[in-house]
């Protein structure tokens, strides 16, 4: 991921491929390697979303880390994702509603926050 704000289809392929072996790993179950296998016409890079055309945004901070679960209030999965501290993340988000969740060393932290039209939101945590 290369964090310029767009998120492409290979970018999605590379990504659930090492979620998937890693939690197979961690999981103890036999390897699965998944298969990205386009069959699309065109040639070239393919953009599913880019977070520079929303207006409403979530911003994580750089000490932030863990796995990160985030579903709208009926609890409908919206994102997962690990988070690596030293890097600021940011994601649009449609105004709504959200429940954020963050996983981190055998803790669960929960936030609930609701995003406004044109509006960012910064989060942090902090860990004593």
């Amino acid at each position: 991921m290369d964090c310029d704000g767009n998120i492409t289809l290979n970018e999605i392929s590379l990504f659930t491929g090492h979620e998937t072996r890693r939690l197979a790993k961690k999981e103890n179950t036999y390897l699965q390697k998944p298969v990205y296998r386009p069959d699309l016409e065109q040639s070239g890079t393919i953009v599913v979303t880019d977070i520079n055309k929303t207006n409403s945004r979530l911003i994580f901070k750089e000490k932030i880390q863990g796995n990160i679960i985030i579903t709208d209030i009926p609890r409908n999965l919206t994102l997962e994702l690990s988070k690596n501290p030293g890097t600021k993340r940011q994601i649009g988000l449609s105004p709504g509603h959200y429940q954020v969740k963050i996983h981190y060393r055998g803790n669960i932290y929960t936030n609930e926050l609701k995003i406004k039209e044109k509006k960012s939101i910064l989060l942090h945590l902090l860990i004593l």
